[in-house]
């Protein structure tokens, strides 16, 4: 699950702010770095633009002083059939042939992953512009 912490302390409305700060793995910081996370609440507590902090483990010990400062959103990694209903009009739209279960199959293969998603599908359209069911099937899960 990402939670994203976004800045509450800040003067004015987002509308007039054309610059945000974007920290991400902020859960990672303190890993090989003593007072990461303090210059960090330093930075929040002075900022004058909005600061977006996107962690991976909202649950680590490393940010609850941090979560003090932050406005907690927390997301949900989209479906399979979420994702492959968004990709499927623009892989039309580039004239590359996959019915949608192929799609599923291949989103699913990624554990959902959009960015890997569309690496493996633009790897594959370099060769071929059709990507079959048994083919992901054959490809991906041998």
């Amino acid at each position: 699950m990402i939670s994203l912490c976004f800045l509450l302390t800040l003067q004015g409305s987002l509308q007039d702010h054309k610059t945000a700060l974007i920290m991400d793995e902020v859960d990672g910081m303190s890993s090989g770095d003593r007072g990461g996370i303090k210059a960090l609440i330093d930075l929040l507590k002075t900022s004058h633009i909005p600061v977006i902090c996107i962690c991976n483990d909202r649950s680590s010990p490393k940010l609850r002083s941090l979560a003090n400062y932050c406005l907690d959103l927390r997301f949900r990694r989209p479906t399979a059939a979420q994702i492959a209903n968004k990709l499927m009009p623009i892989l039309k739209q580039e004239g590359f042939d996959i019915s949608m279960p192929s799609l599923e199959k291949l989103v699913t293969s990624t554990r959902n992953d959009i960015r890997q998603t569309l690496n493996m599908l633009q790897f594959w359209n370099v060769e071929h512009s059709k990507l079959s069911f048994e083919e992901v099937a054959k490809r991906y899960f041998g």
